[in-house]
């Protein structure tokens, strides 16, 4: 899709948010001490806010990221690199 659109100035980009503290995650992560200990094991040790995603957002709509397109911005405090052992 940025190929497609790369030659109207459009910039395609997606936000990939790992897990995020709301809705129906927040029961679960408060039952379940397996989920909870995972989560927790993410490399910077949080979770993400609905705002912390929003800001992802902002800033790949800002002039910031002017030169960014066609990336997978991972806004998961490090949980696709591994864990805290």
């Amino acid at each position: 899709m940025a190929l497609e659109y790369a030659s109207t100035g459009i910039r395609v980009n997606v936000v990939s948010p790992g897990n995020v503290a709301a809705g129906s995650s927040l029961k679960v992560f408060e039952e379940d001490p397996a989920y909870r200990e995972f989560v927790l094991r993410v490399s910077l040790g949080k979770r993400n806010s609905p705002e912390s995603i929003a800001d992802a957002f902002v800033f790949l709509c800002s002039p910031l990221a002017s030169e960014i397109s066609g990336q997978i911005l991972s806004a998961d405090y490090g949980s696709g690199v591994g864990n805290r052992l």
